[in-house]
């Protein structure tokens, strides 16, 4: 390679979650463009979400497994893995968590980040929590280093001391997010071509309406516990 005298010069578009910048050779004498170097090194921000979520029976095995019961005393939480929900970067990237919980969202720019992640931006489920008592679970991690430390969330961790109390309306509004999941993929598993439940379907737990589960055509509604029903978001 033969060298010859070249301008150097920079440009960068400046938005935080589309950042770029490049530096340019070109040829003094002729103009003619020589090298474009990417000047942005990409930290991921790495990490896992999981919840604890009311434990299922198994039906598919043989021989067969217990039946799934509710959320009831003596049948306490256990930490599930959510899949298939959107982890963000505030002013950033967002990416879902693939089917263990894990993500890695990249990240161009130095500095510490805000990471956020909420039941009601899943991928196949938005939670709509009922209850008058709060919103739908959300949970955040401040001065989040890219490259750093794993980044991990845990909706619903048990009191001190344990255990979970019975009938917990946290509980259900995990239990919905994950069991509405496992119906999507189950379905998706056996007809993979059909694609009829792809697509963000509501959960709705909490509901202070009677002891029966219904679809309502814009959403599954779950009862909170009540009138000697448990709750049945479980």
């Amino acid at each position: 390679m033969t060298p010859v005298e070249a301008w150097k010069f920079t440009g960068h578009y400046p938005v935080p979650h589309l950042y770029e910048r490049y530096t340019f050779f070109v040829d003094a004498a002729t103009g003619q463009l020589l090298h474009v170097r990417n000047e942005v090194r990409s930290a991921d921000v790495t990490g896992s979400v999981k919840g604890w979520a009311t434990p299922a029976g198994s039906v598919c095995t043989e021989p067969l497994g217990p039946p799934a019961r509710p959320d009831v005393p003596g049948n306490s939480p256990t930490l599930q893995c959510m899949p298939n929900i959107l982890v963000k970067i505030v002013g950033g990237e967002s990416r879902y968590t693939d089917a263990l919980g894990n993500f890695s969202i990249p990240h161009p720019t130095p500095g510490p980040v805000t990471v956020t992640v909420s039941v009601a931006d899943g991928l196949w489920v938005r939670v709509d929590n009922f209850d008058q008592d709060g919103p739908e679970l959300e949970l955040r991690q401040d001065n989040v280093t890219p490259g750093g430390a794993p980044v991990n969330f845990e909706f619903n961790p048990p009191p001190d001391p344990p255990p979970h109390a019975a009938y917990s309306h946290a509980t259900a509004q995990v239990n919905a997010f994950i069991y509405v999941n496992k119906i999507h993929d189950f379905f998706a598993s056996r007809l993979p071509a059909w694609g009829g439940l792809d697509y963000q379907l509501v959960a709705r737990p909490n509901v202070e309406d009677g002891c029966t589960s219904q679809f309502t055509f814009s959403a599954i509604e779950f009862p909170a516990e009540g009138g000697g029903c448990p709750t049945n978001a479980a």
